[in-house]
């Protein structure tokens, strides 16, 4: 029983072989699908069970964030400021 590669060669590019569940299944998971949501490019595996699209932001809620941040950042520099004068505070000079 001798090892000839290119009758094994053969086999694997029968149509025949190739046409088993095992082979076709192969094929399915590398096909590749646009994700109908976001146009990303996935395979068809990553797209039924894992892939999960970005969020994207409106403008609206882009401004009221960055409004919030920007008042956060006033408040906090205040409290730092008079933290870091305590004697002023008490009114000692």
């Amino acid at each position: 029983m001798a090892f000839d590669s290119k009758s094994s060669l053969e086999l694997l590019t029968d149509d025949s072989i190739m046409s088993q569940p095992m082979f076709l299944s192969r094929r399915l998971a590398k096909e590749r699908v646009d994700c109908p949501s976001c146009g990303l490019n996935l395979t068809v595996a990553t797209l039924s069970w894992s892939h999960k699209c970005k969020k994207v932001s409106s403008e609206a809620t882009f401004q009221t964030k960055l409004v919030d941040m920007k008042e956060r950042a006033v408040r906090n520099f205040q409290l730092r400021s008079v933290a870091e004068r305590p004697e002023e505070s008490n009114g000692n000079p």
